[in-house]
């Protein structure tokens, strides 16, 4: 019995898109690779920096003081923090706004998020701590003048300010 290619050329073919190939065995645009299987010849490798962060387009984040509205806060609710001339470090995390306490609402101003983060492939998230304090800061950098994400900040088990969604930019 004689073996047509086309039986099976076409699982070949559903298979190595699923690897991220052509059916010929080069790299299909877009496709992850696993750094340990080298290249098929000819392949071009996908850029080191694809994505939308600052990284894949060479920017660097704007050094300097940046404020953050917040959507889904209290009126005036608002955030802001340094981001250091390493364009890596954000420091002097700020919260100003309303917390919900005990079932009333109260306006305080925590002097800063303690520490600092680190933006790594122009995102961060970490949960910082203190007796009876912690703040969840985490964002995305969407351009050297733009991040979003989300803060929260809870005291003891009266106060919390619950999730809040930001955008900021540079002031």
């Amino acid at each position: 019995m004689a073996h047509h290619p086309a039986r099976w050329l076409a699982p070949l073919a559903l298979l190595a898109g699923l690897a991220g190939c052509t059916a010929d065995g080069a790299s299909a645009p877009g496709a992850l690779t696993d750094p340990a299987v080298p290249a098929a010849p000819g392949a071009q490798p996908a850029p080191a920096n694809a994505g939308t962060t600052p990284a894949a387009t060479g920017s660097r984040l704007q050094p300097g003081m940046w404020e953050a509205t917040v959507a889904n806060g209290f009126k005036g609710d608002k955030i802001t923090f340094r981001v250091a001339a390493d364009g890596v470090t954000i420091q002097d995390v700020v919260f100003t706004g309303n917390w919900r306490c005990s079932g009333s609402t109260k306006i305080m101003d925590v002097p800063h998020v303690p520490g600092s983060f680190t933006v790594t492939a122009g995102a961060f998230s970490e949960v910082k701590r203190e007796p009876y304090l912690a703040w969840t800061f985490e964002g995305r950098f969407t351009s050297a003048t733009e991040a979003t994400g989300t803060f929260r900040s809870e005291y003891d088990t009266d106060c919390d300010t619950y999730k809040l969604n930001w955008t900021a930019r540079p002031i």
